[in-house]
Formats: structure tokens, sequence, C-alpha cells
């Protein structure tokens, strides 16, 4: 979230880190300020644009506790 801010991403709100509560929200131009700053981060990229992956969670049981997700 401070990283958001550093950022210049003033017109973004979060209120959990992995963006899936529907109360996370923001515009399309800080969004693009997030795009752009990701560009340093090669493996954002490669995930962001691979159809199919797979992903083995060490504590799955975590997200049990928050019935929305």
């Amino acid at each position: 979230m401070r990283k958001a801010k550093s950022l210049g991403m003033n017109n973004t709100r979060f209120v959990e880190p992995t963006g899936l509560s529907v109360h996370n929200v923001s515009t399309a131009r800080d969004l693009t300020k997030l795009l752009i700053a990701s560009k340093q981060y090669p493996l954002i990229g490669q995930l962001s644009t691979t159809r199919e992956d797979m992903a083995t969670f060490s504590n799955p049981d975590v997200y049990a506790a928050v019935p929305q997700y």
C-alpha cells in the first residue's frame, strides 16, 4: 500500500493485499502507473501473459476462513 503511494497512485485504495476484494479500487491512470512500474520485474510480465500455469500453496487452508475467496 505504501508502494502505491510512492508510485503516485493517489486515487487507489486497498483494503487487503490480494486484489480479490471488491473494495480495492483504483483509476485507469493509477493502474497505468502500476503497469509502467511493473516493467522492471520481468517475472510479473511473464506470469501475467501466461495462459495457464500451476501453483502449489504450502498452506491453502489460510484462505478457507475468508468466505468471498
